[in-house]
């Protein structure tokens, strides 16, 4: 078996485990846990790094509009901040 061959076998495996059939729910939770309106700061760094390296596995995660619209409403400051600056 070749290297290509070895890395289709395994990311079929994977896409059809526990990994690959919750990956929507798992994605969904890592926005959830990013959103800037729901979470403390903390727990949306440690969401945002998560969701980092889910994308860094699987670029194609990026083209998903529900990510790109969790990554923005995450890195959004809230308003109650701003006024913490001033």
């Amino acid at each position: 078996m070749c290297a290509g061959e070895a890395a289709r076998l395994s990311a079929a495996l994977v896409q059809q485990g526990p990994l690959g059939t919750g990956r929507k729910g798992l994605l969904t939770w890592l926005i959830s846990a990013a959103d800037n309106t729901k979470q403390v700061a903390t727990t949306r760094a440690k969401a945002i790094k998560a969701l980092g390296s889910v994308a860094e596995t699987d670029p194609r995660l990026l083209a998903s509009s529900a990510v790109q619209k969790g990554v923005n409403k995450a890195l959004q400051v809230p308003p109650h901040a701003l006024t913490l600056l001033l």
